[in-house]
């Protein structure tokens, strides 16, 4: 179990990561987006202005607070839960990323608010919270007693199951039973769903079973449909009920007496006209030979045998290849609609209808099951774009067709099937008859400042296309070393490389490969020296006083200070390694943390040294300095201090575009 203080990547279980991105989060003014891979997502947001505000709500009976713990974070966050306003601290002489700094359990299971606000000027890092996740749980109760099931079905003990008999024996995946299983009983099932999310007022369940017709279960039973309305304007209703397509002699065989009644006076006699394709060859079930003979050598018998395919499922020889991803299906018909259709993807070795809102495979061995599972013309052409999803990138079909010996003349027939799809456009054109897919190659635009990247990847066939990057040969985005999955272009690129990532004491190289949808690769590569990101403080001499994380490298030594005194002033520079220009820079001693007595002084200019305790900036382009001096000046009763240690602080906004 995760301690305060630990570095928590992932939630635990039984509890949900809402990420600082997430809408439930209300942020005032003082947090501003703060992106880096090492924290969750590659997102925060960071504060250091007094009173700055983060407001949410969420259901449950825990919290976590996911932050950052390092030598500048603030010691004083308050967080107030329903009104109870307590304090956590980030502060930690060592950086610690991804931190749990705030837990709070054993709340009351209903909705909850919270606040967490600023009380000083030092860093406070927001990164995600994690919060109690909603549990489900399912008994079984039949015959007045209750089951769940692991391997094999298990009796509870109590006739009448506790909170904690559901949380420790309740089945939270129902689709771990077997049919077999189910099979067992043959009594009335009920479902008995325990949840702590006290806004859930009722529960459904997705019950699965072999396709079946109300027919067969209801046989020579008069069926009643009732329903109630309260819309006081509605006087009837219309129930549509879908059959298996049947002709008169399904339901009344081959005899068939018509009672015709007319008061036309003129009428003497009356005729009935029923056309059906009907061979007598349909009422032998077996093979058969066909036997003839003439004593007309010269002449020999030719022998015409027309028929209908019945009960025959025809498998497509070839893959259908998409160029892109598949939308729909549209089947052109005619006449009969006693065609169904499976679909194969890959090619051919299975076979699988769409039913309950995912493809099935179908046993193609037996009729009966093709027929009873197979789609419809009407059922193929409801299926969308988001039903194809990781089905790949080819597609076969099969037909089921049956006609009847006693339906019309026309048999069944499918004028065409086609495929829409989303495919790159405007890349085809026709000449001299022959068929050309033009393709360009993708092209990128890059440039790199500050340890971010910035670029766009287009190809001009509005094409699909992909990248990843690599640092020093190795993954960096995505992690696992993959590309990205296909987007259509142009596809922008804005990702920081973290400096935890970089080599300090030698060259970095930094390759961007991209794809268009064809395959076709490129990449873009550069060579840099490693360099830090934010806004850095340097002596005179170029040195780094601190990195972006607010580490210490090198402190501004003045040396043993007696009181009294004004010391030499030292130049300190400022150079923008954001990425980006900034306005309002805004430059200031922390006197919070200053030895009683001892005054900072600070100057933008040396000579003259014009003393102030802050300093404020215009626009600073990127990789822009800025520079000035400081000084210390000590009260002649300050008191003696080992090692005093002053900071200041900077803040700026980013300037608009």
């Amino acid at each position: 179990m995760a301690t305060l203080g630990q570095t928590l990547p992932l939630p635990e279980e039984g509890w949900i990561r809402y990420d600082d991105t997430d809408i439930i989060f209300k942020y005032s003014s003082g947090f501003i987006p703060s992106p880096n891979a090492s924290y969750f997502n590659g997102s925060s947001r960071l504060s250091s202005t007094a009173n700055s505000t983060v407001e949410f709500h969420f259901k449950g009976t825990k919290l976590r607070i996911i932050g950052n713990k390092h030598n500048r974070g603030s010691s004083n966050i308050s967080i107030t839960i329903d009104g109870v306003t307590e304090t956590f601290s980030e502060y930690h002489v060592d950086i610690i990323q991804q931190a749990l700094v705030y837990e709070k359990l054993n709340l009351s299971n209903t909705l909850h608010t919270v606040k967490i606000s600023t009380n000083d000027t030092n860093f406070v890092l927001f990164d995600a919270i994690d919060v109690s996740k909603m549990l489900y749980r399912t008994l079984v109760y039949i015959d007045a007693l209750y089951y769940y099931y692991s391997n094999s079905w298990n009796q509870l003990s109590s006739t009448a199951p506790t909170e904690q008999d559901y949380i420790g024996y309740g089945m939270d995946d129902l689709s771990i039973i077997p049919d077999t299983a189910w099979a067992q009983f043959q009594e009335e099932i009920e479902l008995c769903c325990y949840t702590n999310d006290p806004t859930k007022t009722e529960i459904s369940f997705n019950i699965e079973t072999e396709p079946f017709t109300l027919a067969e279960e209801w046989q020579d039973k008069e069926i009643n449909v009732v329903e109630y309305t309260d819309d006081p304007q509605q006087t009837e209703s219309t129930i549509s009920i879908e059959t298996e397509s049947f002709t008169l002699y399904d339901e009344l065989g081959d005899n068939v007496d018509v009672l015709y009644y007319t008061d036309e006076l003129t009428k003497t006699t009356s005729s009935l006209e029923y056309n059906a394709n009907y061979s007598p060859l349909d009422d032998i079930y077996n093979n058969f030979e066909v036997v003839t003979w003439t004593d007309e050598s010269n002449n020999p018998i030719k022998l015409s045998l027309g028929a209908l395919p019945v009960s025959q499922f025809i498998k497509q020889s070839n893959d259908f290849t998409l160029p892109g991803s598949l939308q729909a299906i549209t089947i052109v018909k005619n006449a009969s609609d006693n065609a169904k259709f499976l679909l194969s993807f890959d090619s051919g070795l299975t076979w699988k209808t769409f039913r309950y809102g995912k493809w099935i495979e179908v046993t193609v061995n037996d009729m009966n099951t093709i027929k009873k599972q197979a789609m419809s013309y009407k059922e193929i052409s409801k299926l969308v774009e988001s039903h194809f999803k990781n089905q790949g990138d080819k597609i076969r079909f099969g037909y089921y067709i049956e006609d009847k010996k006693q339906e019309s003349l026309n048999p069944t027939k499918i004028d065409a099937t086609q495929l829409v799809i989303k495919s790159n456009v405007d890349s085809t054109k026709f000449q001299n008859l022959s068929f050309y897919v033009l393709n360009t190659e993708a092209t990128i635009q890059i440039t790199f400042n500050s340890g971010k990247i910035l670029g766009q990847i287009n190809d001009e066939d509005k094409g699909k296309v992909q990248y990843r990057v690599l640092l020093n040969d190795l993954p960096y985005f995505p992690d696992d070393g993959s590309f990205t999955r296909l987007a259509p272009s142009p596809v922008d690129i804005n990702l920081n490389i973290s400096e935890r990532d970089m080599h300090f004491d030698k060259d970095n190289k930094l390759r961007v490969e991209f794809k268009d949808y064809w395959g076709n690769t490129d990449y873009w590569q550069t060579t840099f020296a490693g360099t830090y990101t934010g806004l850095m403080f340097m002596d005179e001499s170029g040195e780094y006083l601190s990195d972006t994380f607010g580490g210490i490298l090198k402190y501004l030594d003045f040396g043993m200070i007696f009181a009294g005194q004004t010391t030499l002033d030292q130049k300190v520079v400022i150079k923008n390694q954001l990425g980006y220009p900034i306005d309002n820079l805004l430059l200031e001693v922390n006197k919070e943390k200053l030895p009683e007595g001892v005054t900072i002084e600070l100057s933008r200019t040396q000579s003259p040294f014009l003393a102030t305790d802050y300093i404020t900036y215009g626009l600073t382009k990127p990789l822009e300095t800025q520079e000035f001096y400081v000084r210390i000046v000590a009260d002649i009763e300050a008191k003696p201090v080992p090692n005093g240690i002053f900071e200041l602080k900077i803040n700026s906004n980013k300037a608009a575009v």
